[in-house]
């Protein structure tokens, strides 16, 4: 195949990998059609069955070795300094009441979760609470004493 077309195929999945936002995905198979293309410019890419292999392998393994990589690297910090363990012992704000032994909505910095109120009391919209645990998804709260504890 003409160098050319591998360009041009290059350049469309890199420009389609803009459009996808993030899947990095047709990045890999940009990056091997370029590839291709630069070493059938320069004479060296051979027939059209090894062209093939060579987009083929060069795809895979830098999909292999980078992609999570990239992926891990385009997380805020934040999410990548924090789990879920760190919740535990956070404050929550109730977004709705939530009876003791039941199930509502409530925010943890800024974020919407589900809530199960473990303690004994009930929890008003606009109170703050202690997470206890989390389950899945799930926080487990209770209301935070009168010395915020």
């Amino acid at each position: 195949m003409e160098w050319w077309i591998w360009l041009v195929l290059g350049f469309g999945l890199l420009a389609s990998e803009v459009v996808v936002a993030g899947t990095f995905v047709l990045l890999f198979f940009g990056l091997g059609t370029m590839t291709v293309g630069v070493l059938a410019l320069a004479g060296v890419a051979g027939p059209l069955w090894g062209q093939l292999g060579l987009f083929g392998l060069v795809s895979a393994a830098s999909f292999a070795m980078f992609r999570r990589r990239l992926i891990a690297g385009m997380k805020p910090a934040h999410e990548l300094e924090h789990s879920l363990a760190d919740v535990v012992g956070g404050t929550v704000v109730v977004d709705e009441d939530i009876p003791a032994g039941g199930r509502g909505k409530a925010q943890y910095r800024g974020a919407p979760w589900s809530a199960e109120n473990t303690g004994r009391a009930a929890l008003a919209k606009g109170q703050r609470a202690k997470v206890l645990g989390v389950d899945g998804l799930t926080l487990r709260v209770c209301a935070e004493d009168v010395n915020g504890r």
